[in-house]
């Protein structure tokens, strides 16, 4: 399944003249791509991804810099291949030195340090729950409207 722009940036709560600043602008380099003039299509985790950089966004995180951390957060979890199983939460955590994501079953709550660096932050996302949202309006979308793609 898959959205346009505009149904996209709807359910994913981000404005749409804020989101194509960002694209342009080179803040959210992940965004799917398209040729000058032809509609951009996401998947449900390009939404999902959305989602999470808006909610960033409402929490003031400067467009580049949520547009970088999403990104990541995408790349390294949501479309890698390494994981068989769709995730249901995923863990942003953030030493003294880097930052990664993994799924919440990979992360051990006590830990205070990761790759031997001191545990600076840690926040989680409910991709899952997000993902069937996601899929749900989607669904809505194509069943009482209709699909053009």
């Amino acid at each position: 399944m898959r959205a346009k722009t505009a149904l996209a940036v709807e359910i994913a709560q981000v404005d749409r003249d804020r989101f194509n600043e960002a694209v342009a602008a080179g803040h959210y380099p992940c965004a799917p791509h398209t040729l000058r003039g032809t509609t951009r299509l996401f998947e449900v985790d390009d939404v999902v991804a959305l989602w999470v950089y808006g909610r960033m966004i409402d929490d003031d995180v400067p467009p580049r810099r949520a547009g970088r951390i999403v990104c990541e957060l995408l790349i390294s979890t949501l479309k890698n291949s390494v994981f068989k199983e769709p995730i249901e939460e995923v863990v942003e955590i953030r030493t003294t030195r880097s930052r990664f994501f993994l799924p919440s079953d990979r992360v051990n709550a006590a830990d205070t340090h990761y790759g031997g660096f001191p545990l600076v932050y840690r926040r989680s996302w409910p991709v899952g729950r997000i993902r069937s949202e996601v899929v749900a309006r989607l669904e809505w979308e194509r069943d009482n409207l209709g699909s053009d793609d």
